[in-house]
């Protein structure tokens, strides 16, 4: 069984925590009745006001558990959390799970016996699932590709491939992350394989850091919407200019985003009106648009061309993009929102 890996531990779990006494003792009981055996648990501390430790404490004689706290920053966030915490980190492999979640059973043996039966070096990605703890019942499935949930990655392939998050992200830490792990992947050749099995449970927390965003501070439409492009796009033009022989792969992508930003818009008219849009939104669509048709020598004919011509393609990502944003109608037309906008740019 998997004794063959270059860390001190074959697995390190990552738990980012904040003020987390309700629930961390829920998540550590899920971890405790599995296989760990050369398993390292680290809980980074994101200057949590509680006594959640005093919850924890009680499992260090059967886990294998460090604890850091992050260093002072002047906001807080998931990412600044991570960034600091998987650096003290000695396994081969990683996991991040929040502290509000749990694991399936018997998953560490699963994700060991997959590894050895694939010898995949790189990512283990499997699905999670909606859960309610307080009834004990399951909701939906999720592929989730762009969150870091239910996936496992080889910390070794994450540092030689310089993958890492990005300090003091307010938001969408998990889109940039694996942006750039997938990004890379797509440079390196290397097959995306999705396996069929569940290893998360998510549990909906309407008190979670982007669920409870100080208003007063921050816009939460323009905060998100900045994090959002920055991390859907950056880490795929970055890896374009270090892969450029992939540059069909990192153009779809950019079609696809494109095609997202398009539906959020509408979405957020739709749920706000026009006065809801904030201007720099616009702004960063525009850039965007501009760049990509600099980046890969495209007009925006090609681009209208290139989304428009796949209707499936077209639905795929207004059923994915209504899944994230609630029902909406469109108030205006995907050609109308292309051509006025770099319009708008030229003016």
């Amino acid at each position: 069984m998997y004794k063959h890996y270059k860390g001190d531990y074959w697995l390190s779990v990552l738990i980012p925590a904040h003020n987390c006494s309700d629930t961390i003792e829920r998540l550590l009981d899920s971890i405790v009745i599995q296989d760990t055996d050369d398993v390292e648990i680290i809980i980074c501390d994101d200057q949590s006001t509680d006594n959640f430790m005093d919850k924890v404490y009680p499992y260090m004689e059967n886990l294998k558990i460090k604890y850091c706290k992050t260093k002072p920053r002047e906001i807080h966030c998931p990412s600044n959390t991570r960034f600091d915490g998987w650096k003290i980190a000695t396994g081969e492999w990683i996991t991040f799970i929040d502290d509000d979640d749990m694991f399936e059973p018997d998953v560490f043996k699963k994700i060991k016996e997959l590894i050895e039966e694939t010898g995949e070096q790189k990512l283990i990605y499997t699905s999670f699932r909606d859960y309610n703890p307080i009834i004990g019942q399951y909701g939906l499935t999720f592929d989730g590709g762009t969150w870091l949930h239910g996936k496992f990655y080889n910390r070794y392939w994450l540092i030689e491939s310089s993958i890492d998050f990005e300090e003091n992200l307010y938001t969408n830490e998990d889109l940039h992350f694996n942006g750039q792990v997938m990004a890379e992947l797509g440079g390196q050749n290397s097959e995306l394989r999705k396996f069929d099995v569940c290893t998360y449970k998510w549990s909906y927390n309407p008190k979670s850091f982007t669920r409870s965003f100080d208003t007063s501070k921050h816009s939460l439409l323009e905060t998100c919407f900045k994090d959002y492009v920055h991390s859907a796009v950056d880490p795929w033009f970055n890896c374009f200019h270090k892969y450029p022989d992939n540059y069909q792969e990192y153009y779809d992508h950019m079609i696809m985003m494109i095609l997202y930003m398009y539906f959020y818009i509408q979405a957020f008219k739709y749920s706000k009106g026009e006065d809801g849009i904030i201007k720099s939104n616009i702004n960063l669509i525009i850039d965007t648009i501009n760049r990509v048709c600099k980046e890969f020598d495209k007009t925006v004919d090609d681009i209208y061309k290139d989304i428009t011509n796949n209707p499936d393609f077209f639905a795929e990502i207004r059923k994915d993009a209504e899944i994230g944003s609630n029902k909406f109608i469109e108030r205006e037309s995907f050609y109308d929102f292309l051509y006025d906008n770099i319009k708008i740019s030229n003016e």
